[in-house]
């Protein structure tokens, strides 16, 4: 295991750190910093150079204001230049007018984003999520995924 047993420490039944290394049960996660490793939430973490979701390293546009976005799902975080879906970055065309649907789904002025890809076709303007329902529906019709659907 080749930890040093004076700085050892549970983080929590899954993690463990040192000075030097974190660890997800006997798997090291690579390159993060086991001194500055700390969790922001259940599946988000942050080091001194990065963020960690679901233990997949990222290097966040502004790593000194990264928050999660949605505590129910921790699908989404931000920071103050970008948004991400789980480890990768939303490519969003205005950041100012962001905003989450649900199921997934997420938008600003510009663009209807699934996850981290766009939705292409997508009406902005009408698109939402209908109650209980885990598609995206436009004035075009009903998108899975990025994936337009006959309703």
């Amino acid at each position: 295991m080749n930890s040093d047993p004076r700085s050892f420490r549970a983080i929590n039944a899954e993690l463990a750190t040192d000075a030097k290394r974190v660890w997800n049960g006997a798997n090291i996660i690579e390159e993060a910093d086991g001194a500055t490793f700390r969790l922001v939430s259940s599946r988000y973490a942050v080091d001194k150079a990065a963020a960690y979701a679901g233990w997949t390293r990222f290097v966040p546009c502004d790593l000194s204001t990264f928050t999660i976005l949605d505590s129910e799902t921790e699908t989404f975080s931000a920071d103050s230049k970008c948004v991400y879906a789980n480890s990768f970055t939303i490519p969003l065309q205005d950041r100012k007018s962001f905003e989450m649907l649900g199921a997934g789904y997420s938008k600003d002025r510009l663009g209807v984003y699934w996850m981290a890809s766009p939705v292409i076709g997508a009406d902005v303007a009408s698109f939402r999520i209908p109650k209980g329902m885990r598609i995206g529906r436009d004035k075009t019709g009903c998108w899975l995924g990025t994936e337009r659907r006959p309703c």
